[in-house]
């Protein structure tokens, strides 16, 4: 059973990053991640929605791949298991 999708078309949503937050001792028991907003990347838009996931357009195209390529990416699909890396703008 998948999850539904938490976006509507339209919605402006941007990606998330997840941090580490080392419990202080230096060990890897007890350490925590919280998600923050990808300032890397811009807001997109919802273009679709459906029970296999969603698909977005960015606001502005950005990098893709090696710099030398000059490839551009303007968008793609976020599926069930990809949610939780995006947050809902407005």
């Amino acid at each position: 059973m998948s999850k539904s999708c938490p976006f509507k078309v339209g919605q402006r949503i941007h990606e998330t990053i997840q941090i580490i937050m080392a419990d202080g001792g230096g060990t890897k028991i007890g350490d925590m991640t919280r998600s923050t907003l990808d300032s890397s990347k811009p807001d997109a838009i919802v273009t679709a929605a459906s029970e296999q996931g969603f698909t977005y357009e960015y606001d502005r195209p950005i990098p893709f791949g090696r710099a030398a390529w000059g490839e551009m990416m303007i968008g793609g699909d976020c599926y069930p298991e990809g949610y939780a890396y995006w947050w809902a703008v407005d």
